[in-house]
This record gives structure tokens, sequence and C-alpha cells, in this order.
């Protein structure tokens, strides 16, 4: 089982789905139970609470699943934005949330989410409400790389704010900033995706080649993957007194 969605989010789809315990037509027809849920539901159908918090939890596991899939949303996010993409999804459905990150940054991904707001090829106000919800909650920890910020940079459930400052990154590789810019969430996707592999420096406090040659105990399991050595040092080394500079 993976990670359960946030609190943020799980408050956000109880909100707009609500709870009915008997069975009922959605806004287009489909039969739905409890918050949302829409799987096996046939007319007369009834639950209790209990059954209706344990079906959402189901529901939501799913759509997060979805969300951590690299192949499905591809650049890295913050927990904030974990939640609003798997209520989109619960809402929307798997096939809609890939349609929406495809080939995107956060910024389009967040401009974009507020264009599914039809249901039957009208546009509902609820939705509009929803998608604005989501669209609010999916920005409330973008900074645009400001490392004064308290935004921690996030993937896969690992927090990369110990080895990666926008601004550090940005200052210290000028073939990055021409082509990002300060754009801190377009500079950590590029730290993550290329630039833990060639080993960039990522902050004033860490550099992972000075890492690699300094503990020579680790090289036996991480061989020449840098990767695995910036996840070491924020998961175990510093803890362990280890320094990296």
């Amino acid at each position: 089982m993976g990670r359960p969605i946030g609190k943020k989010g799980l408050d956000l789809i109880k909100q707009f789905e609500g709870c009915r315990l008997a069975a009922y037509q959605d806004s287009v027809g489909v039969w739905t139970i409890g918050y949302g849920h829409t799987h096996g539901v046939t007319p007369g159908m009834k639950i209790d609470q209990a059954e209706a918090e344990r079906l959402l939890s189901e529901d939501t596991q799913k759509f997060a699943n979805a969300v951590d899939d690299h192949n499905i949303v591809s650049i890295p996010l913050s927990d904030e934005q974990r939640d609003a993409l798997i209520s989109f999804a619960y809402n929307t459905g798997e096939g809609n949330l890939r349609k929406l990150c495809k080939n995107k940054n956060a910024n389009e991904i967040a401009e974009s989410m507020l264009h599914y707001n039809k249901a039957g090829g009208k546009e509902l106000a609820g939705l509009t409400r929803r998608r604005r919800a989501e669209h609010d909650l999916f920005c409330s920890n973008m900074t645009g790389g400001s490392g004064s910020s308290t935004k921690q940079y996030i993937y896969n459930g690992v927090n990369y704010s110990l080895v990666f400052d926008p601004d550090f990154y940005y200052a210290k590789h000028d073939d990055l900033a021409k082509a990002y810019g300060k754009e801190g969430d377009l500079l950590f996707t590029h730290f993550v995706s290329f630039g833990m592999k060639e080993g960039r420096q990522g902050c004033s406090s860490f550099d992972v080649n000075v890492y690699k040659e300094r503990y020579n105990d680790l090289a036996s399991d991480f061989g020449n993957d840098l990767p695995k050595y910036y996840i070491h040092y924020i998961t175990k080394g510093k803890a362990e007194g280890r320094v990296g500079i």
C-alpha cells in the first residue's frame, strides 16, 4: 500500500463530495454512494458511515498511487500539490489526470486544472468551485524559486530540501539559469531528473562528489549511482554526522 492522501486533500474531497448512505444518481446519471463512490453501486443500495469511510480510503489510495506514478505525473510535487491532484483524479478519473499532467510544468498544470469544470459538455458551478479549490491548494506552496521560503522540495516521498536550494542552483549553473530562470519548480525538476545524476551541486552545504570520495564504505552499495549518495545523506548520513563539503 502506498502513501495515503494528506488531510488537506481528504478534507477537500469530503467537502465537495458530501456523504450519502443511500445510492443516488450523480449529475450525469451514474449511480453513486458514500463520498462519490461509483464502482459496483446499484439502485436501492445502502451502506453505513463506517463503510463509506472504508470506501473513501480505498478510492483515494487508488488515485494517490496514480499521482505517485512517475509515468503519469513526472514533476516533483509538494504535499499540497499531491493532495490537489489526488482530489482532481478522484473526481475526473486517471485518464484526465494523465491528460492534465502530460508534458506540463507545475504552473501549466495549475492553469489547465481550471478548465476541467464541465460534465456532459456543460459547465457546472459546483465543478468550477471544486477546480478553483484544487487549484488554490496546488498553488498554496509554490514560491517561484525563493530560497527564503519555507517551501519543501519533495520527490517520490523524499524531501530534498537538505541538498537543494533553488537560488544556489540558479547561481551555480549558468546553463540552467538561461534555460529556466529562477523558477524553483523547474529547477528542481532538472535537479531530480538530471542534476543529481550529473553530480551537480544543489546547495552550498552539500557536494555529492565530496561525499562520495570521503566515505568509501558507501561505494560497495552505491558505486557511481550519485542519486543514491544524495538520498543516503538526506535519510541517514547527516544524522550520522557525515558531511559533504
